[in-house]
This record gives structure tokens, C-alpha cells and sequence, in this order.
């Protein structure tokens, strides 16, 4: 049974192996009025597979050398868009697609909210 479960997890593995390469996550390069632009993405990916034999009559058995067996595999793949790696003139940026969490846009706007408090107690003190 071992045998037949591990054919059915490389044909599935297989199948994902023809949906995702390496391109995938990081895009081929384009280039766009003299800038070069990577497209990068978050892959995820959910593999589930099981089997269980079947007992059955010892004539059955002697005519296969095999117990019956039932199986399956479930694959889940999701391809989210982050964001774009961006050149031009020997400078790289990151540009990012998704909308920012509200715990990543505390932290983005803090070092700004803190030089503005900064900035409005040193007007008090004069």
C-alpha cells in the first residue's frame, strides 16, 4: 500500500511542479521606458493525502498479492501579487502592492509621529 500512496503524492506534487517554478515567485524582468520592473508574489501552498486498505477474502488477496486499497490527495495553492523590485540608474526599490495591516502602518507612521511630537515640545519651550 506504501507504494501505491507515494505514486498518487508525486503525481500531485507532479501536477504542482507544472503550475509553480521559480518564476513564479520571482517574475521574469520587464522593461518599461528605460526602467527594468520584477513582478514578486507570495506562494502558498497546502498539500493533504491518505489512504486506507480494505480487507477483503484471502482469494482476493492471493490473486493480486494486494490489499484494495482507497486513496486520495488534495492540493490548495494560492498566488498573492507583493509587490514589484524596481531599477533604474543603479538604485533599487521596493515597491509594495498589498495594503499595509493596521500594526504595519503604526509602525511605518512612528518614527514620523515621533520627530513631529519632537518637533511641537522643542516649539514649547521657546
Amino acid at each position: 500500500m506504501a507504494n501505491r500512496i507515494e505514486e498518487m503524492i508525486e503525481a500531485a506534487l507532479a501536477k504542482v511542479k507544472q503550475t509553480i517554478d521559480s518564476s513564479t515567485v520571482v517574475g521574469n524582468p520587464i522593461e518599461i521606458d528605460g526602467k527594468i520592473v520584477v513582478p514578486v508574489t507570495k506562494v502558498t501552498l497546502g498539500l493533504v493525502s491518505g489512504g486506507g486498505e480494505y480487507s477483503t477474502t484471502d482469494k482476493q488477496i492471493k490473486k493480486t498479492e494486494t490489499y484494495p486499497i482507497a486513496g486520495g490527495t488534495g492540493t490548495g495553492i494560492s498566488i498573492q501579487p507583493v509587490g514589484f523590485l524596481c531599477q533604474q540608474n543603479n538604485k533599487f526599490e521596493f515597491l509594495k502592492v498589498d495594503a499595509l495591516s493596521p500594526m504595519e502602518k503604526i509602525f511605518e507612521t512612528l518614527p514620523k509621529l515621533t520627530e513631529a511630537v519632537v518637533e511641537v515640545l522643542k516649539e514649547k519651550k521657546k
